[in-house]
C-alpha cells in the first residue's frame, strides 16, 4: 500500500496538539513510504501517546533510505514546551517490522538539537523481533532525550519489555 497505516502531521503555527492512539493494531504497511505509524512535527507542539497499541508486520523498503518500518518520527525544527513528542506505554508492543535502512522497530530523526525537551519516552514496551540494516529495534539520528525504561520480567522465555531479540545486518 506504500503509505503509513497512520500518519500524524503537525507543521504549522497552530495550537499545541495531543493525539491519543489507543487499543489499535497497526500492521501490514509495505513500500518505500510505508510505516505502521509516521509522526512528523515540532517537539513540544505535538504529542502522540500510544496506549495498548501493537505495531507489527510493517515493511519499509527503499534501500539505505528506508528507515523506520514500525514507527518513524521526524522532528521539525522550532520547539515548544508541551512534552515528549512520542510516548509509548507499558501495554504496547513493537514487533516483527523490517526496514531496509535504519530502525526496524522505531526510527527517530531530527536535524536540530531540541535542547532539554524530551523527544521520545518508552515504557516497558517490548521492542522485539524487528530487523533493519542498522538498529534492528531502535535507531536514533539527531534525536536527543530519548528515554527507554528498563525491560520487564521474563514470562516463559520472553521478556515483557525492553529492546531485545532484534537483528541488524
Amino acid at each position: 500500500n506504500n503509505a503509513p497505516v497512520i500518519n500524524v502531521y503537525h507543521d504549522g503555527p497552530l495550537a499545541d496538539q495531543a493525539i491519543n492512539l489507543e487499543n489499535l493494531t497497526l500492521r501490514n504497511s509495505r513500500g518505500d513510504e510505508a510505516a505502521g505509524l509516521r509522526v512528523r512535527g515540532r517537539i513540544g507542539q505535538l504529542r502522540v501517546n500510544l496506549r495498548n497499541v501493537e505495531v507489527t508486520s510493517n515493511r519499509r523498503t527503499g534501500g539505505t533510505d528506508g528507515h523506520g518500518a514500525g514507527i518513524r518520527v521526524l522532528v521539525i525544527p522550532e520547539f515548544g514546551t508541551l512534552g515528549a513528542m512520542l510516548t509509548i506505554d507499558d501495554d504496547s508492543i513493537i514487533s516483527d517490522n523490517v526496514a531496509d535502512g535504519r530502525g526496524g522497530g522505531l526510527y527517530c530523526e531530527a536535524s536540530e538539537d531540541p535542547g532539554n525537551v524530551d523527544t521520545i519516552r518508552i515504557g516497558k514496551t517490548p521492542i522485539i523481533y524487528n530487523e533493519a540494516g542498522m538498529g534492528g529495534g531502535l535507531a536514533v539520528n539527531g534525536c536527543h532525550n530519548v528515554h527507554v525504561h528498563s525491560g520487564g520480567e521474563v514470562l516463559f522465555i520472553l521478556p515483557t519489555g525492553g529492546i531485545v531479540l532484534n537483528e541488524a545486518s
